[in-house]
């Protein structure tokens, strides 16, 4: 019995981080500057389930309906531990969707990719954290965004309530987030 408290407590717990993220937390770093002062967004965080190294991370306005290589602001490749970074130019503001492709696992933990990654993940930005940069003086958007099967959830939850994700609404995503916490506490 304590074995399968023990791994839905770990769910609990992961899930719960994942979904911070989803929403946006705020965080410090630096970005790209352009002529006006301003950088862009750097949305940075992880894919992990378990980590997944070199798959493509593509970050799209959130009112594409089919975020790829085509419609993407940016694409960026994950590295070691499948950690990722990407700077959005300041003339786009979120929400973004953040969607991940291909990549190798890493299911033995040595930061080597073992197994091909056959799923397609997804999160979402709504916002970000403005902070000056002591560097310059410019504004910089940060946000961390990790990517996960929880978040993916979430992302599907919130297509199927909002039919434009574009406008979804930090409550919109709040009750996506509630649905997915319920579905995975009944289970």
């Amino acid at each position: 019995m304590f074995q399968k408290f023990k791994g839905k407590f770990w769910l609990t717990c992961l899930m719960l981080l994942s979904l911070l993220a989803l929403t946006a937390c705020g965080g410090g770093g630096g970005g790209e500057s352009e002529e006006n002062g301003t950088t862009g967004t750097t949305i940075e965080g992880a894919v992990v389930d378990p980590p997944i190294i070199d798959a493509t991370v593509y970050v799209c306005n959130a009112s594409v309906d089919d975020c790829n290589a085509s419609t993407a602001i940016k694409t960026e490749r994950t590295g070691n531990f499948g950690k990722y970074s990407v700077t959005v130019p300041a003339t786009y503001s979120p929400p973004f969707i953040i969607k991940v492709e291909g990549g190798k696992e890493d299911t033995d933990g040595d930061n080597v990719g073992d197994v091909n990654n056959t799923f397609t993940l997804y999160s979402i930005v709504h916002n970000a954290t403005n902070y000056n940069a002591t560097s310059d003086n410019a504004t910089e958007t940060k946000v961390i965004a990790h990517v996960t099967a929880l978040t993916t959830l979430t992302y599907q939850q919130l297509k199927k309530d909002v039919k434009n994700l574009e406008n979804a609404t930090k409550t919109d995503i709040d009750n996506a987030i509630a649905k997915v916490r319920q579905a995975v506490n009944a289970s």
